[in-house]
C-alpha cells in the first residue's frame, strides 16, 4: 500500500538538492563497526567530492569498500523533510590536472588542519525520499 506521506524524489530533484547542499554525511565501516562522519562537499559531474587529511579514517577507507553519502533537510514547523542517498565507491583523485581543476571549485573544508586529499564518491546509485507528517491531533496530548 502506497502512503502519500512518503514519496520518492525523482533523479533530477535529487541532483538539484545535492548541488544546493554543502554539508553531508559519509557512512563507512571502521573494522567491524559502522560509522558516519560529517563532511562538506561539492558535486562534480554527478559525483560527490570532499577533502580529507593524510592518515584519516576517510583516507584509509577509500577504495576498500563501498560508501554511502547522505544529505537531508527538515522543516520542523511543518513536519516535513527529505533525504538524498548516494551509494558508490570512493577513490582519491591523484591526477595533478584533475586536482587543479577541483581546487577551482572552492571546496574549503570546515574542519581545521591540512586536508590535501580530494576524494570522489562515484554515484553508482542515487535515491531520495520526501516525508510529510500529518499534524498531531489536539487530543493526542491528552
Amino acid at each position: 500500500m502506497q502512503d502519500e506521506r512518503l514519496t520518492v524524489i525523482d533523479p533530477d530533484e535529487c541532483a538539484s538538492l545535492l548541488r544546493g547542499s554543502h554539508l553531508g554525511r559519509i557512512a563507512l565501516t571502521d573494522g567491524d563497526l559502522p560509522m558516519i562522519l560529517p563532511v562538506n562537499f561539492v558535486v562534480d559531474d554527478g559525483d560527490v567530492v570532499f577533502r580529507t587529511s593524510s592518515g584519516s579514517l576517510l583516507a584509509a577507507a577509500v577504495a576498500r569498500e563501498p560508501m554511502a553519502f547522505e544529505i537531508d533537510g527538515i522543516e520542523a514547523r511543518t513536519r516535513t523533510g527529505w533525504s538524498v542517498l548516494v551509494r558508490g565507491h570512493a577513490q582519491e583523485v591523484t591526477d595533478p590536472a584533475e586536482v587543479v581543476r577541483l581546487e577551482e571549485l572552492e571546496l574549503v573544508p570546515w574542519a581545521p588542519g591540512d586536508r590535501p586529499h580530494y576524494i570522489r564518491v562515484s554515484a553508482a546509485q542515487t535515491s531520495g525520499r520526501r516525508i510529510t507528517v500529518p499534524p498531531v491531533p489536539s487530543e493526542y496530548w491528552g
